[in-house]
């Protein structure tokens, strides 16, 4: 999902920087809109990994004929876009995502087509984070119930088909809304003729107020996307923070991405961290996982917390034979490079399948060189891949304690490789990915997604507070050392 919603939300910047034009709605012909389908329920379904990992076959059948029934009448970018992502979000694979074209995305950024001012989402609420029309005025911190007449719990239920997430996890979905509720409300519900907004206010009266559409604010758009953790742009110098407070008596390290996690550089910071955290002597290690999208399998964390020969899980490719569109890939050696990659291991057989898998296991680091204090691990709705295969791993076989919300990335494991098709008429550009992951987790412990030991709940407010997570582990620190306030 990150890596797609990147692509577009750099051409937001681009057009916040430089201006752009608005188009008008394009019709598709039948046939192109039609052919698009064809090719992207063809290419899920054949070169996903497991694309029955979180749903079945059945399912997908009658949402495809749901929508081929929808493609008989020409749609335009925005009904197409809404009726494509509903097909990619069912895969339930948080790596499977589609993203909107620039006609999408210029059309709702240069023509009226949102609520002035801005939103957020906490914890499944939205909340007004500035003033909102004039009478009766929606007010910094007032409450939004319902937009149109629907009720907030259905306008999320709606936006969530919009979004993929492993076994349609919705803290995830929210995650993603925090900060760009607007956009999705717009590719959801497209523009209606006003905004009803019910709302709580201050003294806890209900109110309505009736709204215009206006452009959004690209100034404050364009400063949202460069500061939120979904679309920043990270470097191969953030490869971690290291903070030591021997006053509470924990190490801190804290990851926003494993995308360059590796490399001579990587493990040089790995190794003089734990030196450093070895020497402070502290009794806990907090290890903060929060938004991190994922990235390399971190072996070399892994072997200095556990036994060198900790399971990680295992990567398997299936050799299937050539893809039927493989011309719309969009880097086309990029598949045959995954299957040659995998061909070092040993080739194995499953029936009459043929598929490559590699075991992965933590790295060896001298038992002297351990940390043997207590871990804790932070991890909210937008932690993802290779950021829950730590903390799962960490959880159920180092005993740590898992601190935050339900992670979006599952327990189990899911499809990556992230190959990009692009779509030839509409230019949709959707995640394909051939390679299914083991988190190596027991069957009896994998269902579902990772969930915390003591769960942290966000709540909106209009100053500046203390991190809630960071409260919530000095908290179980104070209680499992026998400490007091």
């Amino acid at each position: 999902m990150n890596k797609g919603f990147r692509v577009i939300c750099g051409t937001l910047v681009f057009l916040c920087c430089f201006g752009g034009f608005g188009q008008k709605q394009k019709y598709y012909k039948v046939k192109d809109q039609e052919k698009d389908f064809r090719t992207l329920k063809t290419t899920i379904l054949e070169n996903t990994g497991k694309p029955y990992l979180y749903t079945d076959s059945l399912a997908f059948v009658k949402l495809s004929d749901s929508i081929e029934l929808q493609l008989r009448i020409p749609r335009t970018d925005l009904e197409l876009f809404q009726l494509f992502s509903t097909f990619v979000s069912a895969v339930k694979c948080a790596h499977t995502s589609i993203s909107f074209s620039k006609r999408v995305i210029k059309n709702y950024a240069f023509y009226p087509s949102t609520f002035p001012g801005s939103v957020q989402l906490i914890n499944h609420e939205l909340y007004a984070a500035s003033a909102i029309g004039k009478v009766p005025k929606i007010t910094k911190g007032d409450k939004i119930i319902s937009i149109n007449g629907m009720s907030m719990e259905n306008i999320l239920i709606r936006m969530r088909e919009r979004l993929s997430s492993d076994g349609n996890n919705i803290t995830m979905k929210d995650g993603v809304f925090k900060d760009f509720f607007s956009l999705y409300y717009y590719l959801t519900f497209g523009v209606p003729e006003s905004f009803r907004m019910e709302f709580i206010n201050e003294k806890e009266d209900t109110l309505t107020t009736e709204l215009k559409p206006e452009e959004p604010d690209l100034v404050k758009l364009r400063k949202k996307i460069k500061t939120s953790p979904l679309t920043r742009s990270y470097t191969k110098r953030d490869l971690g923070k290291l903070k030591i407070v021997k006053g509470d008596n924990y190490a801190l390290l804290k990851f926003e991405t494993f995308r360059y996690a590796r490399g001579k550089k990587y493990r040089e910071f790995i190794d003089s961290s734990f030196t450093k955290i070895r020497k402070s002597k502290t009794g806990y290690l907090v290890i903060d996982l929060r938004n991190n999208p994922g990235g390399h399998v971190q072996k070399q964390i892994a072997g200095y917390l556990s036994d060198s020969l900790l399971y990680l899980g295992y990567q398997q490719c299936f050799n299937n034979k050539k893809p039927t569109y493989k011309r719309c890939f969009k880097q086309k050696i990029g598949l045959d490079y995954l299957r040659y990659s995998y061909a070092v291991s040993r080739v194995k057989k499953s029936g009459s399948e043929r598929f490559y898998r590699i075991n992965i296991h933590a790295g060896k680091i001298p038992a002297t060189r351990k940390y043997c204090g207590k871990i804790i691990v932070l991890v909210n709705g937008l932690s993802n891949s290779a950021s829950v295969n730590l903390a799962a791993n960490l959880k159920t076989k180092c005993k740590a304690v898992i601190i935050g919300e339900e992670t979006g990335g599952s327990i189990r494991g899911g499809n990556t490789g992230q190959l990009v098709l692009k779509l030839p008429k509409t230019k949709f550009r959707v995640n394909i990915n051939p390679v299914y992951y083991n988190n190596g987790i027991s069957e009896s412990l994998s269902e579902g997604n990772l969930k915390p030991d003591v769960e942290v709940t966000e709540r909106f407010s209009l100053t500046r507070t203390e991190d809630p997570y960071m409260i919530k582990v000095l908290e179980y620190i104070l209680k499992d050392s026998g400490k007091k306030h």
